[in-house]
C-alpha cells in the first residue's frame, strides 16, 4: 500500500526543543544517505552556474549549491551541525547580497548587461565594487577569515562528531 505524504508542522516551541536536544540525536545513516541523495542536484547547479554566461543567473543557480549546505547541517541534526547550517544561512544572505549588489553596480555601468564577456576590464573602471565582489566571493567559497568559512567549518565539526570522516571530506573538497 502506497503511504500518505508526511505532514510537518514547525511551531517556534518544537524548533526550539528539537535544537535544546540535537546534540543527543543526531540522524541516522539512512536520513544521511537520502540527505546526500538530494546533493547531486547542487551538483548540477553548481555546472550549470560554471557554464552560464549571464553573472545575475550565474549567482542564482549558485544559491541551489549553498542550500545543499544548509539542509545537510540541519538534517545531521547535532549542535554543530544545526549551527553550521544556521550560520550558512546567514553566510550565504550576506555575501550572496553582497554579490548581488557589487553585480547590479556592474551592470549599471555597462548599459544594463549581465553578460559576463562585457566585465572584462572591469576590476580597473571599479576597483572598489570588484574588491567587494572579490570579497564576497571569496567567503561564499569559504576561504579562512570570512563568514562562509565558519559556517562551514561548524558543518565539518558536525560530521566529524558523527564520526562521518567521508563527508567532511566531501564537504572541504565541495567547497
Amino acid at each position: 500500500t502506497a503511504s500518505a505524504p508526511l505532514r510537518v508542522s514547525v511551531t517556534s516551541q518544537s524548533l526550539l526543543s528539537s535544537m535544546a536536544h540535537a546534540s543527543s540525536a543526531p540522524m541516522s545513516l539512512s536520513s544521511a544517505s537520502r540527505t546526500l541523495g538530494r546533493q547531486p542536484r547542487d551538483g548540477v547547479a553548481a555546472v550549470v552556474a560554471v557554464n552560464e554566461d549571464n553573472v545575475k543567473r550565474m549567482l542564482a543557480y549558485s544559491s541551489v549549491g549553498q542550500i545543499g549546505y544548509i539542509t545537510l547541517g540541519l538534517a545531521m541534526a547535532t549542535l554543530s551541525g544545526v549551527t553550521g547550517g544556521y550560520l550558512h544561512i546567514l553566510a550565504h544572505g550576506i555575501t550572496k547580497g553582497a554579490l548581488f549588489a557589487a553585480v547590479g553596480a556592474i551592470v549599471y555601468r555597462t548599459a544594463g548587461s549581465a553578460r559576463l564577456a562585457d566585465f572584462a576590464g572591469i576590476g580597473r573602471r571599479m576597483p572598489l565594487t570588484m574588491t567587494a565582489f572579490v570579497i564576497a566571493a571569496l567567503s561564499l567559497v569559504g576561504i579562512p577569515g570570512t563568514v562562509g568559512f565558519l559556517s562551514k567549518w561548524y558543518l565539518v565539526l558536525a560530521a566529524i562528531e558523527l564520526g562521518w570522516w567521508w563527508l567532511a571530506a566531501i564537504i572541504v573538497l565541495s567547497s
